[in-house]
């Protein structure tokens, strides 16, 4: 259900309460829930024809869906993969660069998102937000015996998860 139903079930009541108040006004005998039930029913298919126009006219456009309202913590499907290869750290060939890119991405899609701020073409307002530690860490990988340690992984993580 769109979360805008409160304000189109207002409009709904005042547009069929002033249609029925002009329909008394000029005379008109039609029954009041005749006229509500006609009203709920214009109104829904008029609303699922416009949720279904904005769905249809994103897709055509290639526009994603806008994120679904509540905590941002574990919103990305890129945390799953990352849980499961994050077993890996320490082990003998482990490579930690696809970490550090999936984690850089990860922090440009949040500067853009939450803070419109693209880290390319302003670095001096990305660091600002970012803070000195995550500033540092899109700068350049961090050593691989730095990455291995999951007390930075969690601090550099949470800050991601902060922004």
């Amino acid at each position: 259900m769109n979360v805008d139903w409160r304000r189109r079930a207002a409009a709904a009541v005042l547009v069929t309460a002033v249609a029925l108040g002009g329909l008394v006004v000029i005379g008109d005998g039609i029954d009041p829930i005749a006229l509500a039930v006609l009203a709920f029913c214009g109104f829904s298919v008029g609303w699922l024809a416009t949720d279904v126009f904005a769905v249809v006219d994103s897709r055509m456009r290639g526009i994603a869906d806008a994120p679904a309202a509540g905590p941002r913590r574990g919103g990305d499907m890129r945390t799953t993969r990352w849980s499961r290869r994050l077993g890996e750290i320490g082990r003998a060939g482990f490579d930690d660069s696809w970490l550090w890119r999936d984690l850089v991405q990860l922090v440009d899609d949040r500067l853009l998102r939450f803070h419109d701020i693209d880290r390319a073409a302003d670095p001096a307002a990305a660091a600002n937000v970012l803070g000195p530690r995550l500033a540092t860490f899109v700068r350049e990988p961090p050593p691989t015996r730095q990455f291995a340690r999951r007390d930075y992984l969690d601090a550099i993580v949470t800050e991601i998860e902060d922004l």
